[in-house]
């Protein structure tokens, strides 16, 4: 199971997108916490703005993205918080690095600020192509 990070849930939405292809391809099962959700629809507007789709597109993209992604609840995780706070550059990363250090997986993650701590793995959409595909 691969944790992926909502700055690569952001790229499936764009048209054509590699991630878009990888998350749809994707040999594991892939998990985000549901917290990813919120940061979707907080930047819907954005998102198709850059990916140049309209709110019916969104909507149907993001029902096909939660039909491939599992979406964790917190309370599955949250005893894993406080096993990654310390090590965590921002907050709101703490729930990404607490989901995959339960699952004793890695995180899909373009953030390469969160390659600076050493409780979990964190590969790009790059390092995932050149290691998996």
């Amino acid at each position: 199971m691969v944790v992926v990070d909502t700055n690569v849930l952001f790229s499936f939405f764009k048209e054509g997108s590699a991630t878009r292809d990888l998350i749809l391809n994707c040999p594991f099962a892939l998990i985000s916490p549901k917290f990813a959700l919120v940061e979707l629809r907080k930047y819907s507007e954005l998102i198709m703005k850059k990916a140049k789709i309209g709110e019916e597109d969104f909507k149907l993209l993001l029902k096909e993205l939660k039909s491939v992604v599992e979406f964790a609840d917190s309370s599955i995780y949250a005893d894993c918080v406080s096993d990654v706070k310390d090590v965590c550059p921002d907050l709101k990363d703490g729930e990404f690095l607490a989901l995959t250090f339960l699952r004793n997986s890695f995180l899909w993650s373009n953030d390469f600020v969160l390659k600076s701590q050493d409780k979990v793995k964190v590969y790009s959409t790059r390092e995932v192509v050149d290691m998996f595909f």
